[in-house]
């Protein structure tokens, strides 16, 4: 990628007159850092996919530090002879994988909801280990392992973050895509039953209602326990009364909605349950402390150079 983006930027150097002009429609510099360039073809790009994932939350300046960011750490990776391969890429996506109990298709399936292509999520792995590697090699890894007491402390102060139903009674309800002829008309379909139920109409009158609609069906799941659900599911329960129904939640071919029959009494997960879980918050939340104490370093040892003074 890095020899493509430098052969336009050289090509672009080389236009001249009318050619110029249409050279500056494709691409121009929107910054150099030490003796690369960045082009807005890049730039706009990286603020595709990052506004896919964070929506309005992220703004050109924030994509184009990104993109500096990306490129002083590869440099010093480099002189590091920091590397990551495609077998490392793999091992974190089953990481990804195991820790929110999907396989490998419905991990594309739930990334593409969410606008991520699979080269995106497997370029973002890439910049995540080269960077936690940095981090390692440098020898700052030790100011990131959180403490047995702040482990202690978290887990005291959020307490209730580890409250869950012991149980749930669940019906469910889908509309196929194929049923209902399209997504849009299904997940439509779909709001539109949430909608009665969410005014108190009861659910068996609701599907009686509904027999002979193309693509619904229903179903009474009985009571599970929470552990044997799926935790996407578990998320979207956990915090509805009883009579109420879930958010819409879209898959590859219907649209579906769980209905809270019956909760089971709350309980607390304990803490040998929980530790890894906030291991993985307190060192995330110490690891981009580290991180932006280690970009700085780097910026300030860098020449870069911002030629679009207008990318706020």
């Amino acid at each position: 990628m890095k020899k493509i983006f430098c052969t336009l930027c050289a090509g672009l150097l080389l236009f001249s007159g009318a050619g110029q002009a249409v050279a500056e429609e494709v691409s121009r510099i929107a910054a150099v850092v030490i003796d690369e360039p960045i082009t807005t073809f890049q730039l706009d790009q990286r603020f595709a996919e990052l506004r896919a994932v964070q929506n309005e939350r992220i703004t050109r300046r924030e994509a184009l530090n990104m993109l500096i960011e990306d490129i002083l750490v590869e440099k010093k990776a480099k002189e590091m002879k920091i590397e990551v391969s495609d077998d490392d890429i793999a091992a974190a996506r089953r990481d990804v994988e195991q820790s929110n109990n999907l396989n490998t298709d419905q991990l594309y399936a739930a990334l593409a909801k969410e606008g991520v292509s699979a080269e995106m999520f497997h370029a973002n792995l890439r910049r995540q280990i080269l960077r936690n590697r940095l981090v390692r090699y440098s020898g700052m890894r030790s100011n990131v392992r959180p403490t047995d007491r702040e482990v202690n402390e978290y887990f005291r102060e959020h307490r209730e973050d580890f409250r869950r139903p012991s149980s749930f009674r669940l019906n469910t309800v889908g509309v196929t895509f194929l049923g209902a002829g399209g997504k849009e008309k299904a997940v439509s379909q779909m709001e539109k039953i949430r909608q009665r139920l969410l005014k108190g109409e009861d659910f068996s009158a609701v599907m009686a209602s509904l027999k002979n609609t193309p693509g619904v069906s229903s179903e009474q799941l009985g009571k599970l326990a929470t552990e044997d659900l799926h935790p996407m599911f578990v998320a979207a329960i956990a915090n509805l009364k009883e009579g109420e129904p879930s958010q819409v939640l879209v898959s590859s071919t219907e649209a579906r909605m769980f209905y809270v029959v019956e909760r089971g009494e709350d309980e607390y997960r304990k803490m040998d349950e929980v530790r890894p879980e906030i291991e993985r918050i307190l060192a995330g939340r110490k690891s981009q402390n580290v991180m932006g104490d280690m970009f700085k370093e780097l910026r300030e040892g860098a020449r870069i150079e911002i030629l679009l003074k207008d990318e706020g």
